[in-house]
Formats: C-alpha cells, structure tokens, sequence
C-alpha cells in the first residue's frame, strides 16, 4: 500500500491542472494527455508486475499507477503553462529555491520568537502574533533579494515573472 503514496503528489497535481486546463477551454488536449499517461502507466504495470513476485505484485501495479499520475502531472501543467504563458522555468526554479529558503529561515525565527512566552491561553495567542509578524518579516526580507521581487510585486496581484 505504501507504493501508492509514490503516486499522490502526481495525482494531486494531475487534478488540479486539468481542473485549470478545463476552465481554459483546453478539454480535447486535456483528454488526450490523460489517456497517454494512462497508457503510460499500464506500460509500467505490465512489465512489471510479471516481473514481480507474487507477494510484490501489488507494489509493482501501485509504481504503474504512481507513473501515470506523475506523468499526467508533468504533461498537465505543461500545457497548462503553455496556454497562460507561465514564466519561463528558470524564473520559477529561482523563486522556488527563494521561497524554500525564505520559509526554512522564517520558521527558525518564528520557533526562536515564540520561545519566551508562556504555554498558557494568553502566552499563546501572544507567541503566535509575535512569531507569526517575525516570520512574515523574515520571510519577506530573506525572499525579496534572493528571487529578485520587489515589495510592491509581493503585493500586487497578478504579476508575472520574466
């Protein structure tokens, strides 16, 4: 059962980027890449699961279904990303990398915020303020130079990256 697990990030993605693809009128496209990664993953099933042991037969047809949602997701978001004219991957690769740095800095200052204030009801709505302004600022200050955005980009809604 564990091998399914492979296969849910895929299929997360996969259902929320043909949602998208829905609603931008691309259903036929949709469609067509959903049935090649089907076919995709009973590829994988059928070479794997004869050569799996019995005991492991269900491990090897989970793997074929955690290629097909991986490769539903990777073709779904990249017609999606073609039709809104998504930037380009080195712009979302940088601020991908900005924001998993920013957020590993923000949660070390919000748990070394949170560290002087008391467990009680009151000690705890302040530690979550007080750690939550803390982290938002640090986020921000660690974001802003290392994906290149400005404050007022973090703002506005709708901006598109270069």
């Amino acid at each position: 059962m564990a091998f399914f697990g492979v296969g849910l990030p895929g299929y997360g993605i996969a259902v929320v980027m043909i949602r998208v693809a829905f609603g931008l009128g691309e259903v036929r496209r949709a469609a067509r890449l959903v049935i090649v990664s089907a076919l995709s993953g009973v590829a994988v099933m059928m070479i794997a699961a004869p050569a799996a042991a019995d005991s492991d037969r269900a491990a090897a047809l989970a793997l074929g279904y955690g290629v097909a949602q991986t490769v539903s997701a990777l073709s779904m978001t990249r017609l999606v990303r073609s039709v809104i004219g998504a930037p380009r991957w080195a712009t979302c690769r940088r601020r991908t990398m900005a924001s998993i740095v920013a957020a590993v800095v923000a949660g070390v200052v919000m748990l070394a915020a949170q560290q002087p204030f008391d467990v009680d009801r009151g000690g705890s709505l302040l530690a979550i303020c007080v750690a939550g302004l803390a982290g938002s600022i640090a986020f921000a200050g660690v974001l802003i130079p290392l994906a290149g955005v400005s404050p007022a980009a973090m703002l506005r809604r709708g901006e598109r990256g270069s």
